[in-house]
């Protein structure tokens, strides 16, 4: 577990359903994640540099939790597609494990843990529309997903 974070933003992001998801923890910083061919990953065709994935260590009466943020971007024309009213339904009640892939090359996993598997998943906490402010610019979608669980995201391990 590290509270350091690849630097250079995020580059692409699979979300899955947590009832697809299975975790060989090798110790508490990696992971070995493999995923059921049932319920393939949500590939989110994200906008260049303008997605993050944020984690913020909060405290309360005497209680530590990591409260994790992924905003993702993408083409509104794009997301129409996968962005429908049964995946906002699903990821709103069921939450979503997500791979986010970082501009290093790390791969991370947000939405599942040691302590709790996957039922401390990202929920989706809010999407935003913009017709953007020229005509040059392409209208898009800004998707928030979020998550508390007791510990920092994890690195994949191949």
């Amino acid at each position: 577990m590290t509270t350091i974070k690849p630097i250079g933003g995020v580059r692409s992001v699979g979300l899955f359903r947590p009832c697809g998801i299975k975790a060989t923890w090798l110790d508490g910083h990696t992971a070995r994640i493999s995923t059921d061919k049932r319920w393939p990953a949500t590939e989110v065709p994200l906008m260049e540099d303008k997605s993050l994935y944020g984690e913020q260590l909060r405290q309360e009466k005497g209680l530590c939790s990591v409260v994790h943020e992924l905003r993702m971007t993408a083409d509104a024309a794009e997301s129409a597609p996968w962005l429908d009213a049964e995946f906002l339904r699903r990821t709103a009640s069921e939450g979503a494990v997500a791979r986010i892939e970082m501009m290093s090359g790390e791969v991370l996993w947000a939405g599942i843990s040691p302590r709790f598997g996957t039922e401390q998943p990202l929920r989706l906490a809010g999407i935003e529309t913009s017709s953007e402010l020229s005509p040059r610019q392409r209208p898009q979608t800004v998707l928030t997903l979020h998550g508390e669980d007791c510990d920092f995201a994890y690195r994949q391990k191949d």
